[in-house]
């Protein structure tokens, strides 16, 4: 935390004094020369190594900011801080922000504030109206896509059903085919039944009248 015990007519560096404390004030009086249009909440940021700092935002809207802003830096001197203040610089920041920024924020007047809510009413009409759109859009064409569907389901079962008729009726006709030679057969199984009959009849007629005469 002080360097009493260094040598003063020696060259002291960093690496020498490893394992004490640094301490040291930075001041940040004000700036100058502020791009007009950044002129308003113009403030300052650095960082040194592992110390970060902001000033506060200047209220005056100018291009010359007054900070007068102190802030104290207190470190352990280690290798990485050694490393780092051997390769890096202490680097400042100025951010201002621009005027369309500060018109955006500054409080409406009542018609003005009557005008944005009839904006964001409509707005949030227009936008209700879209998404009513799309959602009646989807619903059609879901609507669609099942009558599509039912529909070829439906062609499905009528193609089935006139293949079935169709088979039944073959089916009929082959029947009523097999059913026709029955009866052609049995016709003419009668047929035969009957000449047969007569045959019997006339051989039993000339069997009788053989009796007869003998």
């Amino acid at each position: 935390e002080n360097f009493d015990d260094v040598d003063g007519e020696e060259e002291t560096t960093f690496k020498d004094i490893i394992g004490e404390t640094l301490k040291f004030t930075i001041t940040i009086a004000g700036a100058k020369g502020i791009p007009r249009s950044l002129r308003n909440n113009v403030n300052v940021s650095y960082k040194f190594f592992t110390s970060n700092h902001r000033t506060v935002p200047c209220q005056s809207r100018t291009i010359n900011p007054k900070f007068n802003d102190t802030f104290q830096v207190k470190m352990p001197i280690t290798e990485e801080f050694v490393t780092f203040i051997n390769k890096e610089a202490l680097e400042f920041q100025v951010w201002g922000t621009s005027d369309q920024v500060i018109e955006s924020k500054a409080p409406l007047n009542i018609e003005q504030q009557q005008e944005k809510e009839r904006k964001e009413k409509a707005s949030a009409l227009e936008e209700a109206k879209n998404e009513g759109e799309q959602n009646v859009n989807k619903i059609k064409s879901k609507v669609e896509e099942e009558l599509k569907a039912a529909a070829s389901k439906v062609r499905i079962l009528k193609e089935q059903a006139e293949s079935k008729e169709m088979e039944l009726k073959q089916r009929m006709m082959e029947l009523e085919n097999q059913l026709s030679k029955r009866n052609t057969k049995v016709e003419d199984l009668e047929s035969k039944i009957k000449v047969l009959e007569s045959t019997i009849e006339l051989t039993e007629q000339k069997k009788s009248s053989t009796c007869i005469i003998s």
